[in-house]
């Protein structure tokens, strides 16, 4: 049974890869993701001792760990200034030497949990449920259809900000340009796309799109996060069934959302199309204006570059709390650098669980009588910790001059019919998780990280903000926290119900109600991930993008034909919220000023947008668009069908003064000019606002 399950998880992923590209390519695509994951296997079983016990956990945690230790060891190696294949092929070097030195230095000694032949299977259960969610949705990215090529709108917040940040990294510079903003670099904690860039950077040449290889990537750092998952469950006293039960519900079943939905619909008598015209797991925010909290499974469709970071901060909570001598100098060591690398790949995940560590360690220390190494440990710990949030701030993630980038303080939104939207936004998993959380022997003993993990990021959830985002940004983040730890929490719960014979009819009674009714909410949302026959208008933009064929002529058209670090501009107000990334995804050239939607604050990116609306596309001139285009470093201008529509007057203009703007590309959806360089520097007048933005 056990090689059957994994022959069959085998064959459902290759068929998924092989769906997404050519065979050859998606062969070297999926053997470039298993080099960078497979040494961390090598690098957890010599780090925890070399047992029987730690060759098992190495198999489930180790890809999670390998991919995030490789590709630090690949961005040392680019820092180097080794950037082609053979950075790739080296990279993983840096993960077989951490294996090493921990088993030559000693690492830290952990309790761990015996697993036997059917966690395989359960494992091989687990990960069957990642191309069962991504299958579709993966495959309907940029699918071809009768008037062009599709996206699914969800995909324009996630994985088109993916293609951008890809297609920058790909050109090799350190730190990356922002595309947005191109003096200055990416606002944007890009390591987790790093694999990404670096592959795309080597296999562009062999007519390889950027889609496949995020989508490649992204469906190994699933399938390793999610064997990393159900370890977590079985590391704090859950069982083989239960451990199962409790991440197939973290990423199938997690959400009421789905269900008050159809009641909303039944009740009201509205179409059942509504369920296509709904953001469904946001269904609190959009009815309720309350906290918008993600599942798990759009972690798989839309944001799986974020797993990478929760494994190592998990990774470094779980070492602390099953450490045998929290004191050890290896276990403040080991826990700094994984929460340092967090701070790399996912920094306001990182903030949260240096918050849930330091919990966990005080609890250890004071359990076993140890608060004396407290300074020592802190030392030791932080040290890792800081070169961490040192690299992220060489590499511009933050730009001090922006001012707090998280207030404390109570979030009304989140204080918003809390009591429901908290339920629906973490269905079962909160019924279970939160008696869980009241065993408090359990707790002391085997649950204090995912307690902590609890207790942190509610604390997150309710008193914490990120300007700009109207109150629901951290509800994102902490959200994800709260799912992983409710599960890992219910796991261990309903094990110890298990145990009690006469308690398991309820018991399964109430989990198939309290499940069936959470399952509409990954249903839907999973069908309309992959709907791009929906062309209707969401909130505020087409549920469905198309890029014609001519659109895709003028894009190409400019990747292929202007330098990489040529700034292309378009008209920022017009295209968002649709096709704001339109230029740095798809044509894979930066913009002098654009609207990203994943970078914060905004407000920086709306005065560079004022100086292109202003000075290009409202200027009373030719020679004032040149002059001002010329100040910002602009290199084309991009004239597509929404600047077409609002800005006629701004073409005629363009195009009829060839001494400052050549016509160099022409169809039925686009014109680009390019701006003839003369050397003049001239100031911009005083920009005036945008209507309607403040």
């Amino acid at each position: 049974m056990p090689r059957f399950s994994v022959a069959v998880l085998g064959l459902v992923v290759l068929a998924e890869v092989f769906f997404l590209a050519p065979p050859f390519i998606a062969l070297l695509l999926v053997a470039l993701a298993a080099w960078f994951a497979l040494p961390g296997v090598y690098f957890v079983y010599r780090a925890l001792g070399s047992t029987c016990a730690a060759r098992s956990t190495a198999w489930l945690v180790g890809p999670a760990l390998g991919f995030g230790l490789s590709v630090f060891g690949l961005l040392l190696i680019w820092v180097c200034g080794v950037q082609n294949w053979l950075a790739l092929l080296l990279a993983p070097g840096f993960t077989f030497a951490l294996g090493l030195a921990a088993h030559r230095l000693g690492g830290p000694i952990l309790r761990l949990p015996l697993l036997n032949r059917r966690d395989v299977v359960a494992a091989a259960c687990v990960l069957l449920i990642v191309p069962i969610i991504t299958f579709a949705p993966y495959h309907n990215i940029r699918a071809r259809v009768p008037d062009g090529e599709a996206y699914r709108a969800y995909f324009t917040a996630d994985f088109i900000w993916a293609m951008a940040v890809t297609s920058e990294l790909a050109k090799g510079d350190l730190p990356p340009a922002n595309p947005f903003h191109h003096s200055e670099p990416m606002r944007y904690y890009w390591m987790s796309h790093l694999l990404s860039g670096a592959v795309y950077r080597n296999v562009q040449p062999l007519g390889v799109a950027s889609e496949p290889v995020i989508l490649v990537n992204g469906l190994g750092f699933g399938l390793a996060f999610a064997a990393f998952f159900y370890w977590l469950a079985r590391s704090v006293g859950g069982s083989v069934g239960w451990a199962l039960v409790a991440v197939l519900a973290g990423f199938g079943a997690n959400s009421y959302e789905g269900a008050d939905m159809i009641r909303a619909i039944v009740s009201h008598g509205d179409p059942w199309a509504r369920l296509q015209d709904t953001n469904i797991d946001a269904v609190t925010r959009w009815f309720y204006h309350g906290m918008a909290v993600d599942g798990l499974q759009r972690l798989l469709l839309y944001q799986p570059h974020h797993l990478t970071g929760y494994a190592m901060a998990l990774a470094g909570l779980w070492l602390v709390s099953l450490a045998l001598d929290v004191a050890a100098i290896s276990v403040a060591l080991w826990a700094g650098i994984l929460l340092g690398l967090a701070f790399l790949f996912s920094s306001f995940t990182a903030i949260i669980m240096t918050v849930a560590i330091a919990v966990t360690y005080a609890g250890r220390l004071v359990q076993q009588r140890a608060v004396s190494s407290t300074f020592q440990c802190a030392l030791v710990g932080a040290a890792p910790v800081a070169v961490g949030v040192a690299l992220a701030q060489a590499f511009g993630y933050t730009n001090s001059a922006d001012g707090l980038l998280m207030t404390v303080g109570v979030n009304a939104v989140a204080l918003t019919h809390w009591p429901w939207v908290v339920l629906m936004s973490f269905g079962p998993l909160l019924i279970v998780g939160v008696p869980g959380l009241l065993r408090r022997r359990w707790v002391t003993q085997l649950g204090l990280a995912p307690g902590a993990l609890a207790a942190a990021a509610l604390a997150f959830y309710f008193l914490v903000d990120v300007p700009d985002m109207g109150g629901v940004w951290v509800g994102w983040r902490s959200g994800h926290m709260l799912l992983i730890a409710f599960a890992v929490v219910g796991a261990a719960a309903m094990s110890a119900v298990w145990a009690r014979r006469q308690l398991r009819l309820p018991a399964a009674a109430i989990a198939i109600v309290a499940l069936a009714l959470a399952v509409p909410t990954v249903v839907i949302d999973v069908f309309n991930a992959q709907d791009i026959d929906n062309r209707k208008d969401g909130a505020g933009f087409p549920w469905t993008l198309i890029i014609t064929p001519d659109e895709r002529a003028a894009l190409d058209w400019i990747r292929d034909h202007t330098p990489l670090d040529a700034i292309v501009q378009d008209e920022p107000y017009v295209r968002d919220p649709a096709t704001w990334a339109y230029i740095p995804a798809f044509a894979e050239r930066r913009m002098a000023g654009g609207l990203p939607i994943s970078m914060i604050p905004r407000r920086h990116y709306e005065l560079a947008s004022n100086e292109v609306y202003w000075g290009i596309f409202r200027a009373t001139s030719a020679d004032e668009a040149y002059h001002t285009a010329e100040l910002l470093g602009v290199d084309y201008i991009l004239i597509g069908a929404p600047e077409r529509r609002m800005y006629g007057g701004m073409l005629t203009q363009l195009a009829a003064n060839p001494d400052l703007f050549e016509e160099v590309f022409k169809n039925n959806a686009a014109a680009i000019f390019k701006v003839v360089k003369r050397g003049r520097k001239v100031a911009l007048r005083t920009s005036a606002p945008v209507p309607g933005v403040p």
